[in-house]
């Protein structure tokens, strides 16, 4: 019997802008983030997975919100804990992985919103902005305004 999928996507505050990259299999603007292993806590993944894509150190992450993503046209079934975490400036961001992402760039809620309203953002984050009504409350919330 087949799973749904099971993985995290970090939202790493600086500013008033979150890091984000178009994925190369879909074209489309994800935060860093992957899959869940075997024993391993959300807060765990998110910093092992900044880490493998980003080369940051976050701090502090924390559960934010969890989104279902069924599309069943395209045999995917994923589920998407999100989190919230503190950009640390002592690191040095690099695409560790540009066979998989494109350039990393600090994005804010009106260019957010942008790619929301021409669909370009990856599954669960469109899903997150049609809970919250707009990237601005969005990022009110996950910047604690």
């Amino acid at each position: 019997m087949m799973r749904p999928g099971l993985g995290v996507g970090v939202f790493i505050r600086n500013g008033d802008s979150v890091l984000m990259s178009y994925r190369k299999d879909n074209g489309y603007l994800a935060l860093p983030g992957g899959h869940l292993e075997l024993y391993e806590e959300f807060e765990d993944c998110a910093i092992r997975e900044v880490k493998e894509e980003t080369n940051l150190d976050i701090e502090n992450p924390q559960i934010f919100q969890m989104v279902n993503i069924v599309k069943k046209e395209i045999q995917h079934h994923f589920v998407v804990v999100f989190l919230t975490a503190d950009y640390n400036e002592k690191s040095q961001l690099m695409n560790v992985e540009p066979n998989k992402h494109g350039e990393w760039k600090w994005i804010n809620a009106q260019v957010f919103q942008q790619h929301y309203n021409e669909k370009q953002l990856f599954y669960g984050l469109m899903k997150l902005i049609d809970r919250f009504g707009n990237a601005e409350k969005l990022f009110n919330v996950i910047f604690n305004k």
